[in-house]
């Protein structure tokens, strides 16, 4: 099995993750040609994660101003749907960035 060299390209995407460096701006969703694979999987998780919580939000709102009276089970489910979106972002998130730091310790 032949094992590859770690190139920058690889690496700086992950470098994004680590807290406090921009993982925001480095994964906003936007989606071309010149992103890795993995960011965009990564930029489309994140979006999911932000279209259910409007999905959420606007069903709280409108549920709160009785525009949906008796539908608080779907409110509940788009609710759920939202935190088990969050949720699985940021267990991605993190597994990123613990291979990105087991990359480090191997490199070193």
């Amino acid at each position: 099995m032949a094992i590859r060299s770690l190139t920058p390209d690889f690496i700086t995407p992950l470098q994004a993750l680590l807290p406090g460096r921009g993982a925001a701006l480095a994964f906003n969703g936007t989606k071309g040609p010149e992103s890795p694979g993995y960011a965009g999987a990564f930029g489309q998780l994140l979006d999911e994660a932000r279209h259910r919580d409007v999905i959420a939000q606007d069903a709280i709102e409108a549920f709160a101003r009785n525009e949906d009276p008796g539908r608080i089970h779907e409110t509940m489910v788009a609710m759920s749907k939202a935190e088990i979106s969050l949720r699985t972002f940021s267990s991605v998130r993190n597994k990123l960035i613990d291979a990105y730091h087991e990359l480090l310790h191997v490199t070193t």
